[in-house]
């Protein structure tokens, strides 16, 4: 008897923390919003081209065209993707430019955006490299679109 006492009173006190335990909640109908990768690539300038660490909207074909040919200033750089497609009127076309890399191997990736204070997030993440890679100067860059919205969107770098 004593014994089963013993336990329930263990479980109690236990349990009773458990039951005062916070969360945080993200709001349950909190508007999201994705994007979609159209390239991932490097360039291999030395930051030659001129970019640094940030986003670039591009607003228009025309656009696009100019930052291609910035892209290409220094070593070619080849779309793997038909801006001609893009519909400029309801897609947002972005391009991140990382810093200067003193190696090879680091790998970027986007979020979908999330609404907070009536602004879309996006969390833009760069992965550093693991073991051995080719120690070669690059600047990794992300191209990618989002639904155009009445909304700001904004862009934070998170390195891992």
């Amino acid at each position: 008897m004593f014994q089963k006492i013993k336990v329930l009173i263990t479980c109690l006190v236990l349990l009773i923390p458990l039951n005062h335990c916070t969360t945080i909640k993200q709001p349950i109908n909190s508007p999201i919003i994705s994007s979609n990768i159209l390239q991932e690539g490097l360039l291999n300038g030395a930051g030659e081209e001129g970019f640094s660490q940030n986003v670039i909207r591009i607003a228009s074909l025309t656009h696009w065209n100019e930052v291609s040919e910035a892209l290409s200033a220094i070593n070619p750089f080849e779309s793997k993707f038909d801006a001609h497609q893009i519909d400029f009127e309801k897609t947002n076309l972005y391009l991140f430019t990382d810093k200067v890399r003193p190696t090879a191997g680091y790998q970027l990736r986007i979020s979908n955006g999330i609404m907070n204070d009536n602004i879309f997030e996006f969390n833009i993440g760069i992965t550093r490299p693991v073991g051995n890679v080719a120690e070669v100067i690059t600047q990794p860059l992300l191209i990618f679109t989002t639904e155009k919205t009445k909304d700001e969107q904004r862009f934070k770098f998170n390195e891992l």
